[in-house]
């Protein structure tokens, strides 16, 4: 049963290598591994990135609304995740987060790892669900004060990231 699933992620591997469309997200599959999984992982998170990218592929009225949709859903996936780590980031939040919570990121973790050789949203979106009840936990526990400057360092750094693709993109 080993050597039949890490036969089927090294297909979904050349499968996915195959099949890279040129844009950012190709460049981590070039990575060393652990890089390349930490960097998948995160970019998985954070996509569509830009949250704008469909936007020139529409053709219709119709379509650039689905697009918005799509767009809103990334900035809002993205606080969440950069939330998450800058509040996992704190011991105190760590300390006072239940058992169950704590068990929830491993199987986070966990799934994420064992699905980077073909990522998707639609592969993990089955997990989304376990990351959203963590970050309810940790606003829960967390000081109003402390929930203000995550939530700012979250936009602060999506707002970073996506100044920094422009960035490099144009210039």
């Amino acid at each position: 049963m080993t050597k039949e699933s890490i036969t089927t992620i090294d297909q979904y591997y050349v499968y996915t290598s195959h099949n890279l469309g040129g844009g950012l997200g190709e460049n981590f599959y070039h990575l060393p591994y652990g890089l390349k999984q930490v960097a998948i992982i995160v970019y998985s998170q954070l996509s569509t990135f830009p949250p704008w990218a469909g936007l020139e592929k529409t053709t219709s009225f119709n379509q650039a609304i689905i697009v918005a949709i799509g767009a809103l859903n990334s900035a809002f996936w993205s606080f969440i995740f950069l939330f998450l780590i800058f509040s996992l980031s704190y011991k105190h939040s760590r300390k006072y987060l239940p058992v169950k919570s704590k068990v929830f990121l491993l199987i986070v973790l966990l799934f994420f790892w064992l699905n980077t050789s073909n990522m998707n949203v639609r592969r993990i979106m089955c997990i989304y669900p376990l990351l959203f009840i963590v970050y309810a936990q940790l606003r829960s526990i967390m000081q109003k004060r402390k929930i203000k400057l995550m939530a700012q360092w979250s936009i602060l750094a999506y707002v970073l990231l996506i100044t920094s693709y422009l960035l490099a993109k144009y210039y």
